[in-house]
């Protein structure tokens, strides 16, 4: 569909978009909470760590940044 020069497209094609709200939020409440052990030597966050805090008792809204975190880096690969 176009509307002038911008071209609408279906909502489902950018739920990415959508889901990331507030970008470096994970990191920020890791490094808060965990300090160096969650991260790699690069910066990085550990997907294993990510794994283990899987399966925490965390907040709802950590819970789904790190299951968005791990869903993305599949889509990545």
């Amino acid at each position: 569909m176009q509307f002038g020069f911008i071209i609408l497209m279906p909502r489902k094609e950018f739920w990415i978009q959508r889901a990331i709200q507030r970008k470096g939020s994970l990191k920020k409440w890791l490094k808060k909470h965990y300090g160096k052990k969650a991260f790699r030597k690069d910066g990085k966050v550990k997907i294993t760590f990510l794994r283990k805090l899987q399966h925490k008792k965390l907040p709802k809204r950590i819970k789904q940044k790190i299951n968005l975190a791990l869903t993305l880096n599949k889509l990545r690969k």
